[in-house]
């Protein structure tokens, strides 16, 4: 029987064809590497096997020279019809099993090295739209960023403790001589407190509505409405004190005289309006609704050699006579001056009630007159009104 084992020509047959057929297996390899890595410029190249499982797939770009890293990666999407899209990976119950969440994408520029080869800060990331919108859950972003979604909260956190710490805020300006030049922010600008900001560093801060942009303007620490100040509970102090000298006679029995205001303390009033320098100087009209204190004094003289006049004063609210205002004295000596001062009457007080001082006698040898000899300044008549609640 012939053992073909030992023969040295059928040996050498065996591994020919052994290479041969490893040969033809390296290139069929070959064309299906032609089919699913494609070439299209000696600096970048694209690759997918749709036959792989989704955690296998994907390649990971390396460029390394020495101890530091050079040149730049560049994922070009210019051969797809749709761009370049980056998809983190997701599990399914054929690859990923159940349970847990899919693949998260990360963005993190690179870290550099200081001059004693430590480790610096990281490079910041740049999102370039080159004359774009970008779009965050959107395809067609209508501003230079928009966000789009159900419930777009834009949160900023700071790292820092929340009591002392915190300085998350926005920030506006502009570009001066191609540098940063800011002009405003909203948010917690301080770390030593909780207090949230809305300032405007160089010019005026305005807020608006859907009437006007300027409804409310804060420039040079004051504040400038455009429209009216409707507040509850907001207590502004209103007050006024006028004064004159003023001589005014009884004219006819019982017929009632306004009082003329015609000189004033105007330091001392405040959302009381009242015009010394006119007809209209009889008047007081206040501003603003509330309760209601009015005090005054009156000097009267009689020039009846035996005189026993009635005289009353009382006060008018649009004309209406004021409860607990009304009160009468009796004249008793020729010259001598007779003082009513009434003090404590309350009213309500609404936005443009008018308020008048009046006298009236039944005699007409009553006037109005001072013939103070001392001080620096002899009144007639003086009345304070103020608001306290």
């Amino acid at each position: 029987m012939l053992d073909l084992s030992k023969n040295k020509s059928f040996s050498n047959h065996k591994r020919f064809s052994k290479m041969k057929f490893s040969l033809v297996f390296l290139f069929l390899f070959l064309i299906y590497l032609v089919g699913t890595l494609s070439l299209v410029s000696a600096s970048s190249f694209g690759y997918n096997n749709p036959n792989l499982p989704n955690a296998a797939r994907g390649i990971k770009f390396l460029q390394k020279g020495g101890d530091s890293t050079t040149g730049s990666y560049n994922f070009n999407g210019g051969w797809l019809s749709n761009g370049l899209s980056i998809i983190g990976g997701s599990k399914t119950t054929l690859y990923g099993g159940i349970g847990g969440g899919g693949g998260k994408i990360s963005l993190q520029g690179g870290r550099g090295r200081d001059a004693a080869h430590n480790p610096s800060s990281y490079a910041p990331i740049l999102l370039q739209s080159n004359g774009g919108n970008v779009g965050i859950g959107t395809t067609s972003p209508d501003r230079l960023f928009e966000i789009f979604g159900s419930a777009s909260v834009f949160r900023f956190r700071d790292s820092g403790a929340t009591a002392s710490a915190t300085t998350a805020f926005i920030e506006f300006g502009g570009t001066d001589g191609g540098n940063w030049n800011r002009t405003g922010y909203i948010g917690d600008g301080s770390s030593g407190n909780t207090d949230l900001y809305f300032q405007a560093e160089e010019g005026d801060l305005r807020l608006g509505d859907s009437t006007s942009h300027s409804v409310l303007i804060l420039s040079g620490g004051n504040a400038t409405f455009s429209g009216n100040v409707t507040a509850e509970n907001v207590w502004l102090p209103t007050y006024l004190f006028a004064h004159t000298n003023v001589i005014l006679p009884v004219l006819s029995s019982g017929e009632w005289v306004n009082v003329t205001f015609d000189e004033e303390v105007t330091a001392f009033k405040s959302y009381i309006s009242h015009t010394h320098n006119d007809e209209t100087n009889t008047t007081f009209t206040i501003q603003n609704d509330g309760i209601y204190n009015i005090d005054f004094k009156c000097v009267f003289q009689d020039s009846a050699a035996s005189p026993n006049a009635h005289v009353i004063t009382r006060v008018l609210k649009n004309n209406v006579e004021v409860d607990g205002s009304l009160i009468e004295l009796d004249s008793s000596k020729q010259y001598a001056d007779t003082i009513i001062s009434n003090s404590n009457i309350l009213f309500s007080g609404s936005t443009g009630d008018e308020i008048v001082l009046q006298f009236t006698s039944d005699d007409t040898t009553i006037s109005l007159a001072n013939h103070q000899t001392y001080g620096d300044h002899g009144d007639s008549v003086t009345v304070t009104i103020e608001r306290i609640g």
